[in-house]
């Protein structure tokens, strides 16, 4: 459990810049999907916002950031 902690704090800043320029105030770590770290983007406080599809940030183990695709946040939707 740890480990999973230490691993999502690495990314939070990077991912929090991320979704800034994508038009959000930040985002907060909800856990794996496959190889994938999942951070739902919010647009105020740390409430999450739903504004149409909930996409999701995606973190890969080489610290690779990107939207998730419709898809993706779909399944994702099972994690919480």
């Amino acid at each position: 459990m740890n480990e999973e902690k230490n691993l999502k704090d690495v990314y939070k800043k990077d991912v929090n810049e991320f979704a800034i320029k994508q038009g959000y105030k930040g985002a907060k770590y909800i856990g794996n999907w496959k190889e994938y770290r999942v951070y739902e983007p919010y647009m105020t406080s740390n409430e999450v916002s739903f504004v149409g599809l909930p996409l999701v940030i995606l973190v890969n183990e080489n610290g690779e950031i990107r939207m998730s695709t419709s898809d993706e946040a779909i399944a994702c939707c099972e994690i919480e």
